[in-house]
Formats: C-alpha cells, structure tokens, sequence
C-alpha cells in the first residue's frame, strides 16, 4: 500500500491477535451484560443475606455458584467485578472466578476440537484436581 514491507512473523502475529479477539468478543459482551443485570437487579442488601460471614464458607460457597453457572474465562471478569464492586468478599470472587471456567461446556468442546481425545480429558481431570 505505501511500499512497505512487513515482516511475515508480524503479519502472523497481527493474524492471531485479531482471531483471538473476534473470538472472545462474544464472551466478554455477554458478561458486560450480565454485570448490567446484576447491577440493576442485584442490590447490596442480597448479596449480604446469601453470602456466609464465614470467609471458607463464602469461597466454598462461591465455588458450587461457578459450578452451577458456567462461564467463559473472558467472560467472567466483568461479572465477578461487579459482584466485588456489591459487597461480594474478594476471596469469593476469585473463587467464583476460577471455577466458573472450569466447567464451562464450550471450553472444554474447543479443548477436545483444539487438542483432542486424550488431551480434553487431561484438561478436564487436572482442573477438577486443583478444587
């Protein structure tokens, strides 16, 4: 275009990160969405009455949440920010935050696509060990 010469590992690179990109900007518009909802809907007073005031029982808590509320990793940061942000503790929050991951039916389908049989389920089982 202007008689310049790009390197093709930087093209390759450019590549990538605008696949990348495209790729997870589905996942973080659906949890800026469910933040707004959350912030909306979900007031202080809530998140106080579900919450324990025991810290272990609120990241055990905040586990079985993930669990039952599967999410993109992109994803999650908005929705876990906002829950913080509503009096939800942090160590809770990153609880939430791992976990939700970890399940997460579309994340575990693009391992097995992405790396195979024997590698999905090696995924699956060294993530559920670390709980």
């Amino acid at each position: 275009m202007f008689g310049i010469s790009l390197p093709q590992s930087f093209l390759q690179m450019n590549t990538i990160f605008i696949s990348i990109l495209i790729e997870a900007l589905p996942f973080v518009t659906l949890g800026v969405l469910i933040s707004g909802i959350i912030q909306i809907f979900v007031t202080e007073e809530m998140i106080a009455k579900i919450m324990p005031k025991n810290k272990v029982l609120a990241v055990i808590f905040a586990s079985f949440l993930g669990i039952l509320f599967p999410s993109c990793e992109c994803g999650i940061v908005p929705i876990v920010s906002r829950l913080v942000a509503k009096g939800v503790p942090i160590s809770a929050g990153i609880a939430f935050m791992l976990t939700a991951p970890i399940i997460n039916p579309v994340v575990l389908f693009a391992t097995y696509i992405a790396f195979g049989s024997d590698t999905g389920k090696c995924r699956s089982s060294a993530r559920l060990e670390r709980l």
